[in-house]
């Protein structure tokens, strides 16, 4: 019987992983995404605004769940294109959500799969799609320095697994969208440490790198993960940005930070004074109260801004000279172009290297109208690209020349 079991279970794993027999071909994935069932790769997007939803669904016979995210990218205001990953089985968006994680800006990115082999019981060397969705959400938060081979991708028998405790021991339902070890985004062995004599984290600690989001509000802390006293302090670019000793009522650390800018930043952990110290630096994404600027676009296959364009509306005054620009504001090939309301083209500029040295592949477009009125800029990118931008203007007062009349000759008459 216990043989059997054991057989059926697969059985049943290799239906919910590949459909039925008579089941030639999975759709795609509505909005984008793998197909259902397969093995997913791992996804680059672009630099722009993004948040990830957990979804899930109780699998064939009720001996488990499976789950699967789905990558909500913003094109423009209230406007999102999506892709969803289906990790071995159904695809996330024919599945109901269960969890989500705050709308950010983030520099170009991947979200991380596993590349080892599927294992339903998430051992033997291999991943199941819970493992996948906490992959795929580290890289989110985070941007969890793995390759497919680590952490939940291949970590043997661990206490973290999620599958079926009746046949495996392991925790039974989904991964959760938070920064549980057990079930959420931080795996029990990351960022893991031991150092001594750091001088308080000023020498000899360990470094972790984690990217940041501007005007989000990141928690970073060793609390419930530390043994000693522990001292956390955040760089970026070599500039130290925050630190923390004892926090959490212990001598465990923890930091809250609110960057402002988007990137890579630097955790030095270390211990107080010359002490001894070792533990797991968590981080948690908390929240974050910045929305996009609503000139920001995020768009493809524009054909240099002739098509699929994000088009913004302006009032233009002829007593005025404009420039709008991308510069400063995307890492992207941009493309920008100028048209009256009714369609004609009064400018254009794909890149401007005078106007943006730092980043000669944004925008800039310099623009006096002869009359007052409404004009559009269609914002796309060189080419057949995918880029996203904010696009600014600003202003200078330029009032009309008037041509100077020819003075009068005087003339004298005799008395």
């Amino acid at each position: 019987p216990a043989l059997f079991a054991a057989s059926e279970l697969e059985v049943l794993a290799n239906v919910d992983k590949q459909g039925p027999v008579y089941q030639n071909t999975r759709p795609e994935a509505g909005g984008g995404g793998s197909s259902s069932g397969s093995e997913d790769g791992s996804k680059y997007f672009i630099s722009g605004w993004y948040k990830i939803t957990l979804h899930d669904k109780s699998i064939t016979a009720g001996v488990g769940r499976h789950s699967a995210t789905r990558i909500h990218q913003l094109r423009y205001s209230g406007v999102y294109a999506y892709y969803d990953f289906c990790n071995h089985g159904t695809c996330a968006g024919d599945m109901g959500q269960i969890g989500s994680l705050s709308q950010v800006h983030k520099p170009a990115w991947t979200a991380l799969t596993c590349s080892t082999e599927y294992s339903q019981k998430s051992q033997d060397g291999g991943h199941n799609c819970h493992d996948d969705s906490r992959t795929q959400m580290a890289a989110f938060v985070f941007g969890a320095s793995m390759t497919g081979t680590q952490y939940w991708c291949n970590d043997g028998n661990h206490s973290c697994d999620i599958s079926n405790n009746f046949w495996y021991g392991d925790q039974e339902g989904s991964p959760e969208a938070n920064d549980s070890t057990s079930r959420g985004y931080n795996h029990p062995s990351m960022h893991y440490f031991y150092t001594s004599n750091t001088a308080s984290a000023t020498q000899n600690y360990a470094t972790f790198n984690i990217v940041l989001s501007a005007g989000a509000t990141y928690d970073i802390y060793t609390c419930n993960y530390a043994s000693g006293d522990t001292y956390l302090r955040l760089y970026k670019d070599g500039v130290q940005v925050s630190s923390n000793d004892d926090n959490c009522g212990t001598t465990a650390s923890y930091l809250t930070y609110t960057p402002p800018t988007t990137g890579t930043y630097q955790v030095r952990a270390g211990c107080f004074g010359s002490n001894t110290c070792s533990g797991n630096v968590r981080v948690r994404l908390a929240g974050t109260t910045t929305s996009p600027p609503s000139t920001f676009y995020s768009v493809t296959n524009t054909n240099s801004a002739l098509q699929n364009t994000r088009n913004l509306y302006y009032y233009l005054s002829s007593s005025y000279t404009y420039t709008f620009s991308t510069c400063g504001n995307t890492d992207t090939d941009t493309y920008l172009r100028l048209k009256t309301s009714g369609g004609v083209e009064v400018a254009s500029n794909d890149d401007n290297y005078s106007a943006c040295p730092n980043f000669s592949r944004a925008s800039t477009i310099t623009f006096k109208p002869t009359s007052s009125g409404g004009y559009y800029i269609h914002g796309g990118c060189f080419a057949a690209n995918s880029c996203s931008a904010v696009v600014t203007m600003t202003s200078v007062y330029t009032p009309p020349v008037y041509e100077e009349l020819p003075a009068e000759k005087e003339s004298y008459s005799s008395f």
